[in-house]
């Protein structure tokens, strides 16, 4: 859902997988200004990756705790130490390093 080939495609939860609700998928973001290194779209897509570029983003971690914490049907990706600040609001999600292996939750 986040690699650069899903903008403007992968709009909706259950295309990201047909289990989910047909709901309005909403990415939030760090702003790419303040986000050069991007390692989240290195350690998820792969070196080299881009993510999709249709989503809001912000200089304000605030304002993307706040955007998942309201709706259900936003994701974003955060700095882990600001993850770990505000783990009673957010819930994470369990990644896998690459297809067919168990995915791992934050400690």
């Amino acid at each position: 859902m986040w690699e650069e080939s899903a903008r403007g495609k992968i709009v909706r939860w259950n295309q990201v997988n047909p289990r989910f609700p047909d709901a309005p998928l909403k990415l939030l973001a760090p702003d790419l200004q303040f986000d050069e290194s991007n390692y989240f779209a290195a350690a998820v897509l792969g070196t080299g990756k881009a993510t999709r570029r249709d989503y809001m983003g912000s200089v304000d971690d605030n304002v993307l705790i706040q955007g998942v914490a309201r709706d259900v049907n936003t994701v974003s990706y955060l700095p882990f130490a600001t993850y770990l600040e505000n783990r009673a609001k957010l819930r994470a999600l369990a990644i896998a390093a690459s297809s067919g292996l168990n995915p791992s939750l934050p400690p």
